[in-house]
């Protein structure tokens, strides 16, 4: 999935500037990038140093048998392992991009164990992306000796926003139509993962007590799937909450993302943690209002009451009172989305953080680390 959703379009641009790009990752290639070689890797979210090992000696082997000159990884454990192996197959290029740090809601135990990973990411890496400015500068506190290899492409992001997908091209009211959705109800709306780190309980506690005060006048959709991996939450949990009040309306994951939340009035997004996310970006982009807590990624998306507010993570009553104040401005969600379309969309085209990202590449190639 990440190479299909969160790397779309990459692939094939580099192809088409003339790299001969190979693919790598757990499980089989997506049938839309079939044309390009793809290794299936072993990598395991959780921490199993056999698993480790034997993708560590995969992808090593990957990397020699096919003289790969550019690495360049994405999410926690693919860094690791993709950074130990290149630097055992002496690859010339080690590149990583950094889109969440897990360790800072985590346990002390596993936090320190997710900070050694870190490091050691960093240690064999030649340059390592963030995908938030924020982020950036929270880790060089924490890892100085690295900080002259962090940076940042373009304005951040993993792979800016394909722009043309998110334009608003029909109305909200045929949107609402083909998606069975009702055009005399007020629509907030979650896009995520189903896991209590997104703030999905606070969501619901502040959805549920708004729901009180205004009886039968919106619905909250929840667009996603259970991240049954690294959750306690079940699909009996989602039942229950459905049954308790069914203003609130669960859907699985969507591929037509833009359509949803076109068809919508607020996208709520009271995550923990993020790097730089994909989902408020697009909401902007759309011209969305925004309420989100006041992390790295949505701070740098949402400029507080211009184009949504900012809250406290872990805040019920705050988001609930963000939901107030929206809901009862109409000019103020006119505003709003017109501030979000003038300023947002450019600065994080998908197009241009291509190029960026191809001058990066070609500038690395040109320093050749290995001499």
């Amino acid at each position: 999935m990440s190479l299909s959703f969160l790397l779309e379009g990459q692939p094939q641009f580099l192809k088409n500037k003339g790299f001969d790009v190979h693919l790598a990752s757990s499980g089989n290639c997506p049938t839309e990038l079939i044309q390009f070689p793809f290794h299936s890797i072993p990598l395991s979210r959780s921490i199993n140093p056999l698993k480790d090992f034997q993708a560590i000696w995969q992808l090593t082997s990957v990397l020699k048998k096919n003289d790969i000159e550019i690495i360049h990884s994405h999410t926690p454990k693919a860094g690791l392992i993709a950074m130990i192996s290149a630097r055992i197959a002496r690859t010339s290029v080690r590149l990583h991009t950094v889109a969440g740090l897990p360790q800072d809601h985590a346990s002390k135990l596993v936090s320190t164990i997710l900070n050694i990973t870190e490091f050691l990411t960093y240690f064999f890496s030649h340059k390592v992306f963030f995908n938030s400015k924020n982020q950036m500068e929270s880790q060089k506190v924490k890892f100085p000796r690295f900080a002259d290899k962090f940076g940042i492409v373009h304005n951040g992001t993993s792979n800016g926003i394909d722009i043309s997908r998110f334009n608003n091209s029909a109305s909200k009211a045929d949107l609402r139509i083909k998606l069975n959705l009702s055009n005399d109800s007020f629509y907030w709306i979650f896009v995520g993962r189903i896991h209590r780190h997104k703030g999905i309980i606070e969501l619901i506690d502040a959805f549920n007590a708004f729901d009180k005060l205004n009886p039968k006048k919106s619905q909250l959709l929840i667009i996603g799937g259970l991240d049954d991996a690294r959750t306690d939450l079940t699909h009996h949990w989602i039942k229950t909450i459905e049954y308790d009040n069914p203003n609130i309306k669960f859907h699985d994951f969507q591929s037509n993302v833009e359509e949803w939340l076109s068809a919508s009035d607020v996208l709520v997004f009271p995550s923990y943690r993020e790097g730089f996310p994909n989902v408020p970006l697009q909401a902007a982009v759309l011209g969305i209002p925004i309420i989100a807590t006041d992390i790295n990624g949505c701070n740098e998306i949402v400029a507080n009451g211009k184009n949504g507010l900012l809250v406290p993570i872990q805040d019920a009553d705050s988001i609930h009172n963000a939901m107030i104040n929206v809901y009862g401005n109409k000019s103020l969600r006119k505003d709003m989305s017109r501030w979000s379309k003038t300023h947002v969309p450019l600065k994080y085209d998908r197009r241009v953080f291509h190029e960026k990202l191809f001058e990066e590449y070609t500038t690395l190639l040109s320093k050749d680390y290995l001499k």
